[in-house]
């Protein structure tokens, strides 16, 4: 029954780390793909971390500091990153959102 638990409770943290990679391709251009990918990794360390090492510090779950570290990183390493093209970004996020690709273009021009 502990193993149960314990693969309940990561699947869930591992899970929630999905969360920036998904809105980042729908909602949000400006995140980049070494954005996502650091953000995972550093993600899955907090994970791990927090579960074994420092039991839900703050009595916070272990799910929500994966994804405090993931948001971070992400967005850090994103703004340090070089953007995507706006063609890719046509061909990736214009089904989901015309403002963020007029609002992409607009920033390219000034």
């Amino acid at each position: 029954l502990d193993y149960l638990v314990l693969l309940g409770t990561l699947a869930t943290a591992f899970g929630m780390l999905m969360l920036p990679a998904i809105i980042g391709m729908t909602y949000m251009p400006s995140i980049t793909r070494a954005g996502v990918i650091w953000g995972l990794v550093f993600g899955v360390v907090a994970v791990i971390l927090t579960y074994f090492v420092w039991r839900h510090p703050l009595g916070i779950h272990t799910g929500g500091w994966g994804l405090i570290v993931n948001l971070i990183t992400c967005t850090v390493v994103s703004s340090f990153t070089e953007k995507p093209s706006i063609e890719r970004i046509r061909q990736t996020h214009g089904i989901w959102d015309k403002s963020a690709v007029a609002s992409m273009e607009a920033a390219e021009k000034n």
